[in-house]
């Protein structure tokens, strides 16, 4: 499984101009690998539709939610959480959140446009937009 970051789905779900003919590429080299998501995605993603009270963007958001694998985010997610944290400062919160939810799924990597998550993940997240450049 591919756990994608918010962006990636912001990106896909909302067809930003820029970066959706490349995650189109990534997403067609996909094969057989399935996607993944967390609750915290699903936060983060959902924000803005709710606020706006966009009803085609949330049904849209809420299709792509159905096609993947949702995560649980766990006691044990939130403690490599915590370590990632305190060993790396300058990594936000959901960040770590993201990085410890893939890690601890045993996903194949992280696709993000994150440069932080990329420093500190020893290649297990990658910039999937920059790769398919």
């Amino acid at each position: 499984m591919i756990y994608l970051d918010s962006c990636i789905v912001i990106y896909w779900v909302e067809e930003k101009a820029s970066e959706i003919k490349l995650l189109r590429q990534a997403f067609a080299n996909l094969g057989k690998e399935g996607i993944a998501y967390s609750p915290l995605v699903q936060l983060e993603c959902l924000i803005y539709p709710y606020r706006t009270g966009d009803q085609q963007l949330l049904a849209r958001y809420q299709q792509f939610f159905s096609s993947g694998t949702c995560l649980s985010l766990s006691e044990s997610v939130f403690d490599q959480a915590t370590r990632l944290r305190a060993s790396h400062p300058s990594l936000k919160t959901p960040d770590a959140l993201h990085l410890a939810c893939a890690q601890y799924h045993q996903c194949h990597a992280l696709w993000t446009n994150d440069e932080r998550l990329i420093e500190i993940s020893n290649s297990f997240a990658i910039n999937i937009i920059k790769q398919q450049a």
